[in-house]
């Protein structure tokens, strides 16, 4: 069960940090093109990708989850710059992932 775990940890901080990576590629992709670098905010990106997903996604926590928890807490996590939300937690999902075993007591 710890092994299963693990490999969830490791899969789901590579997509995480892939994701932050796409995402810086594109930023600094744009600032050759004479924009600055100001991080886009994680709902502008997710808006322009897919936005009846993000659409979905605030009917589906308002719906199920409870309605509160949209305003608050996901809203001020769309405001924040696309890179460090996505790249904070896959850097701390693969060191979960690969935090060393404790070895079991000889018998």
């Amino acid at each position: 069960m710890r092994f299963i775990f693990r490999l969830f940890c490791l899969a789901v901080g590579a997509l995480f940090l892939l994701a932050g990576f796409v995402v810086l590629r594109y930023e600094l992709s744009r600032q050759g093109e004479g924009e600055s670098v100001a991080f886009q905010q994680l709902g502008q990106v997710w808006y322009e990708l897919d936005p009846a997903s993000l659409n979905l996604a605030q009917a589906i926590v308002e719906r199920y989850l409870h309605a509160v928890l949209w305003d608050p807490v996901i809203l001020t996590l769309l405001y924040w710059p696309s890179v460090p939300v996505l790249a904070v937690p896959g850097v701390l999902l693969v060191l979960l992932g690969l935090w060393p075993r404790r070895r079991r007591a000889e018998r």
